[in-house]
């Protein structure tokens, strides 16, 4: 185990937070973690005498706490799966905002980084201050309107000594607790650490926007807006400025090109596709980043907090949804099993228990009881009782997912999941395990693996030699036959790109005949 001075540069903060901890009345959990013995006798004595505060006063510490243990609280609110209920809706009440600093220092840090000589004009007040950047309106030169935000002084070493400290007592907790260990306390400040210090760098933040706007360029009824990377540094981001209207207010979207049920079946296609299809998802999908134009056209904002998910995962999440509305226990409760990690504790009966409920809920459900998401969110929530254990990413997406069907509940409470929502999902899937994604994927692993194929046949051959009543030989092939058959699979992909379909996947199932011919 590490003491704080291995692990903490700045040990005048670290013992400024044992003491916020302390006196909000949490010496409890300080006992429970290993640290109350940075304590006076007579207060460790007080600690055994405490019980763990109620959810009022754990906001009220994570508040005094300031900037990076509030984003913690906020974090934890959509985990209802790692705190109780009943604090992760008290952490919900956790605001990111901040006093705004002074103007003459924002246009001090343009200036310097990207020169405020690009600009006809920039407002002296804030649009928007929170506790990592403020955002100012501007003009450029050649008329266009942006918004500007600036990274807020001294904030960078802040936050990264606070997440030196979570990282400690994260690891500190997970020594001394297996409550802890299992839920990977550790791995989930190691998540949020990583979320944080790119929010800190706004150069991450113009990429992850590149990103996102090229993943849904083919798109309809998807704006992102324009960076300006020329006018963009660690400090400063340069945006293209965006007018709408937020998607929970109905009478200004009314207004709008489309439908309130379209609209809301735009907004969760477009949610499912990030997640499912790309991999890269918005993870922080509030009204005020997510706004309706005149045109009927979603329009995304602030990309500080993105979301990545792997393949398998992403695939069995979707195959999780649709079995729940096929009714199908089994599928439902086996594509539970792959996205979670399972302890030694698993209990498959309560699991089964809990998911047949599921089931049942969310059959003939609409927006208006409840949702989809907010069902399987319920499930979550419950699965670490019984030896199940939701990856952070999965979580992340999970929120954001049932983030944006609780603002569609409130647009159109009358939108069907079984209707609306299931063929989604089911394009969602078909579209990700196309022949050429798969075929993609099955060529690289073939490459990344040449090695290990290669050296199968020679181990498999040692272990029946060892086996004095085994007569089967079997032969390693070391002529390099691999990259051949990874070289069919490459033409078969591109076949499938460049030709019509149906000739496509004939010569992709002859070069699959080949494939199998060169590696076997």
């Amino acid at each position: 185990m590490f003491s704080p001075s291995q692990k903490v540069q700045d040990l005048q903060r670290f013992r400024q937070v044992l003491r916020i901890v302390y006196e909000e009345g949490s010496a409890a959990l300080l006992d429970e973690i290993g640290q109350i013995e940075h304590f006076p006798f007579h207060k460790r004595i007080r600690a055994s005498r405490q019980e763990m505060p109620g959810p009022q006063r754990a906001r009220e510490t994570l508040e005094r706490l300031g900037t990076t243990y509030i984003k913690l609280g906020q974090v934890l609110s959509e985990r209802p799966d790692i705190v109780p209920e009943r604090y992760a809706e008290e952490f919900k009440k956790l605001q990111d905002s901040t006093p705004e600093f002074d103007p003459d220092v924002a246009r001090r840090i343009v200036d310097e980084d990207v020169g405020m000589d690009n600009f006809s004009r920039f407002s002296e007040d804030p649009m928007a201050s929170a506790s990592i950047a403020q955002v100012h309106a501007a003009k450029l030169e050649n008329g266009e309107e942006v918004v500007v935000k600036v990274r807020r002084p001294g904030i960078v070493e802040e936050v990264k000594e606070d997440l030196r400290i979570l990282d400690f007592l994260a690891h500190e907790a997970e020594n001394r607790s297996v409550k802890a260990e299992r839920m990977r306390v550790s791995s989930l400040v190691e998540e949020f650490g990583r979320w944080t210090r790119n929010e800190l760098d706004l150069t991450e933040e113009a990429q992850n926007a590149a990103k996102f706007k090229e993943n849904n360029s083919e798109r309809e009824n998807v704006y992102v807006p324009d960076v300006y990377q020329n006018l963009t540094s660690e400090r400063v981001l340069t945006m293209e400025r965006v007018r709408g209207s937020k998607i929970t207010d109905q009478p200004a979207v009314s207004e709008a090109d489309i439908g309130r049920k379209q609209l809301v079946r735009d907004s969760v296609e477009h949610m499912l596709r990030q997640y499912i299809v790309d991999g890269f998802f918005h993870a922080d999908p509030h009204p005020s980043n997510v706004l309706v134009l005149e045109d009927g056209s979603i329009a995304y904002l602030d990309f500080g907090m993105m979301g990545r998910e792997v393949r398998d995962r992403r695939n069995q999440m979707a195959t999780m949804l649709v079995s729940m509305l096929n009714e199908d226990l089994e599928g439902y409760v086996s594509s539970l099993e792959e996205i979670c990690y399972m302890d030694e504790g698993y209990d498959r009966q309560a699991i089964k228990r809990i998911a047949r409920r599921n089931i049942l809920e969310a059959e003939k459900s609409s927006f208006g009881d409840g949702g989809l998401l907010s069902i399987v969110m319920s499930l979550f929530s419950k699965t670490p009782e019984y030896g199940l254990h939701l990856p952070n990413t999965t979580a992340l997406a999970a929120k954001s997912l049932a983030v944006t069907e609780s603002i569609g509940m409130d647009v159109a409470p009358d939108l069907s999941v079984e209707s609306d929502l299931k063929p989604v999902l089911k394009n969602c899937l078909r579209e990700n395990n196309d022949l050429e994604t798969s075929m993609e994927t099955f060529a690289s692993d073939v490459i990344r693996n040449k090695d290990v194929l290669e050296k199968a046949p020679t181990q498999l051959q040692n272990q029946l030699e060892n086996d004095a009543d085994t007569t089967v030989s079997v032969e390693a092939n070391r002529d390099g036959s691999l990259l051949p058959a990874a070289a069919l699979l490459t033409a078969g992909v591109l076949a499938y790109r460049f030709l019509p379909r149906d000739l496509a996947l004939a010569i992709s199932l002859v070069l699959g005949l080949g494939v199998l011919t060169r590696v076997f």
